[in-house]
């Protein structure tokens, strides 16, 4: 008499054989993939840092977490902060952490390496940010109240600014008083870009009004000690203006007016900012057009000058003369 036959296996149902097991541990996890019942629960943790990425703008401190769960909350934001005024406030306000700010500064810059030695991956972001709002302003789209609420965001981080073109000739003033921290200022008028057929002489230079400004910045900047002019052909004029300002400045240790068009007349009245009272200790006006008597007013004001170090005069027309009385000047 033949055997009956067995039924065949249920899929998924043990069968009772310790041998040969139907449901295996790898069948259990490829079905709790398959099922969403199955699937483990994500912890509260989890949902909490979820809840705030998605929510981000609404927390006012989140450095009051633990550091890990910072670290977590700040690897999944996103990096584009800048275009989103309302982003850029709240992440300033509440991110402190510095490979958060070396990524944001990676993924915009190509200029930013990742073996740049910085003191402050937050402060570097927000300068070259200031940067770049001051080179792409424009009067015409973006209004003034605008720029200073844009730039009220980055007060108390901006100490140092390179401005590599300002075509909207911005005052000085509305900077200067917007940044009221800033104590470096580095400003070119000029244009970046390579221009071909659309040169036009009126987008490089300063001009009267911008010196005009300038001026008035030297008499009342409380913090700037650093300011680089240079390659923006200042002449006689603009450089007069400039040193009536210089003349009541207490503040202002280096300035560079390097590469311009300063001439003797232009040096006298700069040379009379040189008195007993200035505080500049470095002052380079290397390659402009200084005769012998611009060599002449310097050594005259150097007699009562105590604190200047470093004067650049190089690639200037002093000839023997005007060295030989700038020289004597300087060491009498």
């Amino acid at each position: 008499m033949p055997a009956p036959q067995q039924a065949p296996p249920i899929p998924g149902v043990a069968t009772g054989s310790v041998v040969e097991p139907t449901l295996r541990v790898t069948d259990y996890a490829s079905r709790t993939l398959e099922h969403p019942s199955l699937r483990p629960v994500k912890q509260l943790k989890s949902l909490a840092i979820e809840t705030i990425v998605r929510n981000f703008r609404i927390y006012e401190d989140i450095n009051l977490l633990p550091a890990q769960d910072v670290e977590a909350i700040t690897s999944a934001l996103t990096t584009a902060i800048h275009t989103d005024d309302a982003t850029l406030e709240s992440t300033v306000r509440s991110i402190h952490s510095e490979p958060y700010w070396r990524r944001c500064c990676l993924d915009r810059w190509q200029s930013c390496h990742p073996m740049m030695r910085v003191s402050s991956w937050k402060q570097t972001y927000l300068e070259n940010h200031t940067r770049d709002l001051l080179e792409a302003y424009d009067q015409h789209t973006v209004g003034e109240f605008t720029l200073k609420k844009q730039l009220s965001v980055l007060v108390h981080f901006v100490h140092a600014v390179e401005v590599r073109q300002l075509l909207s000739h911005l005052s000085p003033v509305t900077v200067t008083e917007a940044l009221p921290n800033m104590s470096v200022l580095k400003v070119h008028y000029g244009v970046q870009r390579a221009l071909r057929m659309d040169y036009n002489r009126m987008l490089f230079g300063m001009q009267m009004p911008d010196a005009t400004a300038w001026a008035q910045v030297l008499k009342q900047t409380e913090s700037l000690t650093m300011l680089d002019l240079s390659g923006n052909l200042v002449d006689d004029d603009m450089a007069r203006f400039m040193s009536l300002g210089l003349k009541d400045n207490m503040t202002i240790t280096h300035l560079d007016l390097s590469h311009n068009k300063i001439g003797n007349r232009g040096l006298r009245q700069l040379a009379k900012a040189l008195g007993p009272n200035s505080v500049l200790t470095n002052l380079n006006l290397c390659d402009n057009q200084i005769h012998a008597d611009g060599g002449r007013y310097l050594g005259r004001a150097l007699k009562a000058n105590q604190v200047l170090i470093h004067l650049n005069l190089r690639l200037n027309r002093l000839a023997d003369g005007g060295g030989c009385m700038d020289f004597l000047g300087g060491w009498s």
